[in-house]
């Protein structure tokens, strides 16, 4: 190969080199500061649960600094983080700084502490940068990258640089003779090309489409571990503190702190039962344990259990079912449906929730609709989706549970598991109609 040629095949490398290490480098830099923008956020959405417990337990600020200071310690994402909690008239009233205190405040996040439907307080958590302008590690696996690329890239084109070069001649002699018998009059069009070219359009768009759902797929992971780590974290920081107390005073805890470790250990099995089920339901090995229902009978067990609840609230709970409906089904399964949505249409509801169900063709449909403010029309794309939790609305009770985000998953996957499908619909302002459609199996004789 000439001086020219070597010249030729080098610049496009080092530019490719370049062009490598500089991508991958501010590629770990802007991976690093999201990274720890959420640790801060996450530092805040759990020290604000922690602060909120006190309060409730305490009704004030009193001897939240003492706790904070004998508890932060334990969090070890706190080691080289900052914590403060102020009034909402900005006034300081408990603190935690790391025992490293260098950089405490290089990402920092503020969330407010709502209590009642009023913010409370605010919680600032600080985390430290790790600096990559400084990270050796950054600039090593840049550089890495970088090398490997020169290297391939005049591998490559040292090794296709002749056929490249025979190619194109050939390509221009081609040109050369098509053009000719243009001219001539005995080329035309192929009648293919305008089909050539919507095929080429549609698989443009599916790798666009696909393209688009790995990123949102990525971000409902990220999103999924750092909302399943909260939900962990809560309860488990609070039956460490209350063993802990008990530990270090000697004595055994009393019943009414029994009641507070047992009710969050039950919330954390819930969580980790409705996560397998879950994902066993997504895989189609949803175990169902099939009998006849009577349909009229099991939603009427089901109105009279959530009958006490929706009387305190003030909410009037209707039923409305056709005579001799019978559904071969998992009662336990469906039980856990109905009462998700009915208990959710409860909490969004402004005065009346009405349980139905027709028998159409060879489907039973159950129907729980609510008189609430309804879901946006861009939301119902995704209620269904694991993790979703959707907007707040003026009708939204009261101190009713946000919950993770599985409840309406696991409607839709016990639903697909029985051969049905669920479905939602909903106008801003009038209120919103959960459907759940279940085949109806004939008895063998």
């Amino acid at each position: 190969m000439s001086g020219k040629g070597n010249r030729a095949v080098l610049m496009p490398a080092i530019l490719s080199a370049i062009i490598t290490v500089v991508t991958v480098y501010f590629g770990i830099v802007l991976s690093t500061a999201r990274d720890e923008d959420e640790e801060a956020r996450q530092l805040a959405l759990f020290w604000s649960r922690y602060a909120a417990q006190h309060l409730a337990d305490n009704g004030g600020f009193e001897g939240l600094r003492e706790a904070l200071l004998k508890d932060a310690p334990f969090d070890p994402k706190l080691a080289e983080g900052k914590l403060a909690i102020t009034d909402t008239n900005g006034r300081e009233v408990a603190a935690y700084q790391g025992p490293t205190k260098a950089g405490a405040d290089d990402h920092t996040v503020t969330l407010p502490l709502v209590m009642d439907g009023h913010v409370a307080a605010y919680v600032r958590a600080g985390v430290r940068s790790t600096h990559p302008l400084m990270d050796v590690d950054a600039w090593a696996i840049a550089g890495l990258a970088g090398t490997a690329a020169l290297f391939a890239v005049m591998l490559l084109m040292g090794r296709y640089h002749r056929r490249n070069a025979n190619a194109l001649g050939e390509l221009l002699l081609q040109a050369a003779e098509l053009a000719q018998r243009r001219s001539a009059g005995t080329i035309y069009e192929h009648p293919s090309r305008p089909s050539l070219d919507r095929d080429l359009a549609r698989l443009k768009q599916s790798l666009e489409d696909a393209r688009a759902e790995m990123v949102r797929l990525e971000t409902v992971r990220r999103s999924m571990v750092a909302d399943i780590s909260h939900e962990l974290r809560t309860p488990l920081a609070v039956v460490r503190a209350r063993l802990e107390q008990a530990l270090a005073s000697g004595e055994g805890m009393a019943p009414a702190q029994l009641a507070v470790v047992h009710e969050e250990t039950l919330r954390v099995i819930k969580l980790a039962q409705d996560m397998q089920m879950l994902t066993l339901a997504e895989e189609g090995r949803l175990p169902l344990a099939k009998t006849w229902i009577d349909v009229g009978a099991f939603l009427s067990g089901i109105v009279d259990l959530m009958g006490v609840q929706a009387e305190e609230e003030g909410i009037r709970l209707e039923l409305a079912c056709e005579p001799r409906l019978r559904l071969h089904a998992d009662e336990k399964r469906v039980r856990q449906v109905l009462v998700n949505l009915t208990g959710n249409a409860m909490n969004h509801a402004r005065s009346a929730v009405e349980v139905s169900a027709r028998l159409t063709g060879r489907f039973i449909t159950v129907e729980i609709r609510d008189d609430g403010w309804g879901i946006e029309e861009e939301e119902l794309p995704r209620v269904f989706e694991r993790f979703y939790r959707g907007k707040m609305t003026p009708a939204t009770r009261e101190g009713a549970p946000r919950g993770l985000g599985l409840g309406l998953a696991i409607v839709k996957q016990y639903a697909e598991a029985h051969g049905g499908l669920a479905e939602v619909r909903s106008t801003w302002g009038e209120g919103t109609t959960f459907s759940v459609v279940l085949p109806v199996m004939h008895e063998v004789a």
